[in-house]
């Protein structure tokens, strides 16, 4: 068996730093925003549904009284919800960013740094998320109910 034949032992982990995150934070970082905004968006819809139906059997308010305030609720427990998983994430982030010498493109071609790449993730769709988050509680504050002139 000639030294090529050999396998190589000065291989080292392409994630050193894993154990400075751990694999249940990172995971709960990358989904907590969208899940958040996933559950902002059936409540909203599913509760604002019944007082704009357009079939014209539409329920009163008074059926289901402070509507407004509820979805307000929902909205804010969203954004604390999206603010933490960009929390977790940035801290994921702060803990491997040294995980391996060299920038993101030498990175990439040598497929090193996966804690770091994860960390990166979850801060970058943890942000997207989030803004998606704001958005629609922002349409809370700004649209009309569904008759011109009325509030929700």
């Amino acid at each position: 068996m000639s030294s090529r034949d050999a396998p190589e032992t000065a291989v080292s982990h392409p994630s050193p730093q894993r154990e400075r995150v751990s694999s249940p934070r990172l995971l709960l970082a990358l989904i907590l925003a969208p899940t958040a905004w996933l559950g902002q968006l059936i409540a909203s819809y599913s509760l604002s549904s019944v007082a704009c139906d357009p079939s014209g059997s539409s329920v009163d308010m008074e059926v289901v009284p402070g509507l407004w305030t509820l979805l307000l609720l929902i909205n804010l427990a969203s954004l604390a919800a999206g603010t933490v998983g960009i929390w977790l994430a940035w801290a994921a982030w702060r803990r491997s960013r040294r995980e391996k010498a060299g920038g993101r493109h030498t990175l990439l071609d040598v497929g090193e740094g996966r804690t770091r790449f994860m960390a990166v993730s979850a801060l970058i769709v943890s942000g997207i998320f989030l803004v998606a988050i704001a958005a629609e509680a922002a349409a809370l504050l700004i649209l009309q109910r569904c008759a011109p002139g009325t509030w929700l």
